[in-house]
């Protein structure tokens, strides 16, 4: 009995822990790679467009701090805004205006994000602090 004990205490432990690491972005950072539009989308023609050639030699990154984000391209001015995580859906908030992302997959080195438009960007974790 005092193993079946500890043996189901581990585990509770083990999941308990992936669950409360599964989407922590706190000092990472990631490079997007590629974007996809679902067939079905929001976007207006000119956005769709821009996200569709979207040159994969552009560097653009997102750095997660403690409740800050930071997006920028390479040599370009950054893009700010606080972020939260409820369950599988990260927000991005500036002021209030909320843009939500479903993150659909979260791994220790890709991130997969699915936008309420439509969109869905693909991202490799390239440092984490």
């Amino acid at each position: 009995m005092f193993k079946t004990a500890s043996i189901n205490f581990l585990l509770f432990v083990l999941i308990s822990y992936g669950c409360n690491t599964k989407h922590n972005l706190k000092n990472t950072e990631w490079l997007t790679v590629k974007f996809t539009i679902d067939s079905v989308n929001y976007l207006s023609e000119l956005d769709k467009n821009a996200y569709l050639d979207f040159d994969t030699s552009t560097k653009l990154y997102a750095k997660f701090l403690d409740s800050l984000a930071l997006i920028y391209v390479e040599g370009s001015l950054v893009d700010t805004s606080n972020y939260v995580i409820k369950n599988d859906t990260l927000f991005f908030i500036q002021g209030n205006r909320r843009d939500t992302s479903i993150i659909l997959k979260l791994t220790s080195d890709s991130m997969i994000e699915h936008r309420l438009a439509g969109v869905r960007t693909y991202s490799i974790k390239i440092k984490r602090q």
